[in-house]
């Protein structure tokens, strides 16, 4: 999982943001204080976020904290230095989301807005929101007083607007793959005695880039016990779509060694 996901998900309830304190802002990391309606300036800012954390490595923008003290001569970032839950972060987040489809070209995919009530009162919150990575710009900012249509990056814990040998370089990189590990358990109930139970851990490779994954492949340490059992397939269906590899040492330490591995076109993108 990349940073800007893995923080997002760490960012679930009130708590989790006051912790974010003394935390200095960085390269997926951006606060802003805020409050409703919406104002002009925060929506361009918004566009200019969404361009920024696309065109680089993604990013969260949480609404409804301070962050100052910084240094540009010195190179040193703003620190987080409070929280200011906000009333109306609801109706923001809404409006957030109703400006995902105007305040970026192309549209920026898989952006996520999350609401978070404040500790002291329901009335009160913050807005998160998760920007990915994007492989589909450059994007640019098309609002004003923030966008001001212009394509972004971010750099350090600041936006910078592209040059345009920036983004002559982003027409002209080549889309990823992005695999992602997904996972589910089934539980089943033993027809001839109820008080056994048979529990299968199912797995299987998803794709979420926008770019063919050539040679995909899913390296499998289990303990001796819970060894793969292949009459079912990888997905419990009867399909494994990678081929199983013989692996020298397979059985070492009471542990068990399954590989498997796919060929140049087994791996598809997220748009096929």
């Amino acid at each position: 999982m990349d940073a800007a996901r893995t923080l997002f998900g760490t960012l679930n309830a009130a708590a989790d943001l006051e912790r974010l304190k003394g935390t200095p802002e960085d390269l997926h990391l951006e606060v802003k204080e805020c409050h409703a309606p919406l104002p002009t300036n925060m929506k361009g800012y918004l566009s200019q976020a969404l361009s920024g954390f696309a065109n680089s490595d993604g990013g969260v923008l949480v609404l409804g904290m301070t962050a100052k003290g910084g240094d540009l001569v010195r190179g040193e970032p703003d620190v987080i230095q409070s929280a200011k839950p906000f009333k109306g972060f609801r109706s923001v987040a809404g409006e957030v989301r109703r400006l995902l489809g105007q305040a970026v070209q192309p549209v920026v995919d898989g952006v996520d807005v999350r609401e978070i009530e404040s500790i002291r009162s329901g009335d009160l919150g913050y807005v998160v929101v998760l920007v990915p990575a994007s492989d589909a710009g450059p994007h640019r900012a098309m609002l004003k007083n923030g966008g001001d249509r212009e394509f972004w990056k971010r750099s350090g814990d600041s936006f910078h607007r592209m040059e345009v040998f920036d983004i002559a370089d982003m027409f002209g990189r080549r889309r990823r793959p992005m695999l992602v590990l997904i996972w589910r358990v089934s539980l089943e109930q033993s027809p001839d005695d109820q008080r056994v139970f048979k529990w299968s851990l199912i797995l299987g490779l998803s794709n979420e880039g926008r770019a063919l994954a050539r040679y995909p492949m899913l390296d499998l340490v289990c303990p001796l016990e819970a060894a793969p059992d292949t009459r079912y397939g990888l997905d419990g269906n009867g399909r494994e779509g990678l081929s199983r590899r013989p692996t020298v040492g397979a059985v070492k330490d009471k542990k068990v060694r399954a590989l498997y591995v796919g060929d140049a076109g087994t791996g598809h993108s997220s748009g096929d």
